[in-house]
């Protein structure tokens, strides 16, 4: 894979199949992305992503019990080529806080998240 696969042209046909089967372009993209980076079969895929309204910016969680690690996956979709900028590492870095401890993961569940982020 190049770069250039990844402009949104290429990405575009990259993802096709996952946006045929009823999948917005971003939850297509985060579909794509788990199964071919993170080499999951589509089922782990399906499930790991979360990105709906009121998702308190994340968009796929992946839980690996064996390390005692927690993925948490943002992302991005851009039609132009930009650069992404710091406001969006920022907003990531907000994100990233909510799962700090375990006395703000409990305010995040009492906040009311969707209940796909709410499994995890």
């Amino acid at each position: 894979m190049t770069p250039e696969d990844l402009q949104y042209r290429n990405l575009k046909k990259l993802i096709e199949s996952y946006e045929n089967s009823g999948r917005g372009e971003s939850r297509a993209f985060l579909s794509w992305f788990l199964e071919n980076i993170y080499r999951f079969d589509s089922i782990n895929a399906d499930d790991a992503v979360c990105d709906r309204a009121n998702d308190n910016g994340v968009d796929a969680i992946s839980v690996d019990h064996n390390q005692g690690e927690i993925h948490i996956i943002q992302g991005k979709v851009k039609q132009k080529e930009s650069t992404i900028g710091d406001s969006v590492l920022r907003e990531l870095a907000g994100t990233l806080s909510q799962f700090s401890s375990v006395e703000a993961v409990k305010a995040l569940e009492g906040g009311g998240p969707t209940p796909s982020l709410s499994k995890f």
